[in-house]
């Protein structure tokens, strides 16, 4: 996926997303790759991101460390899960 922050664009544009949309942060998709998961969960270029769990996103830097920080809790979770489901094959009955 290719992203455009809203900070970036031309303060009249800005404007009229604020107008509109009520919208003054986030990143605007340009571009969603054919058969991405993007693609999958619905996501389409104009779409605008504005937070990621509820968090403010307005770079694309911002972005990766969220989605990176997620991952991270997510293998976390996994990996603590694996181990409790591990523990519990090996307790006798």
């Amino acid at each position: 996926m290719m992203f455009e922050a809203i900070k970036h664009l031309e303060p009249a544009h800005v404007d009229m997303l604020w107008r509109m949309y009520n919208i003054d942060h986030g990143l605007i998709v340009q571009e969603v790759s054919k058969g991405s998961n993007a693609e999958i969960l619905g996501i389409q270029k104009g779409d605008v991101i504005e937070s990621i769990n509820g968090k403010p996103v307005s770079t694309t830097i911002e972005l990766e460390n969220m989605l990176m920080s997620n991952a991270r809790a997510l293998l976390k979770f996994i990996f603590l899960l694996g181990c409790f489901t591990h523990s519990k094959k090996n307790e006798a009955p």
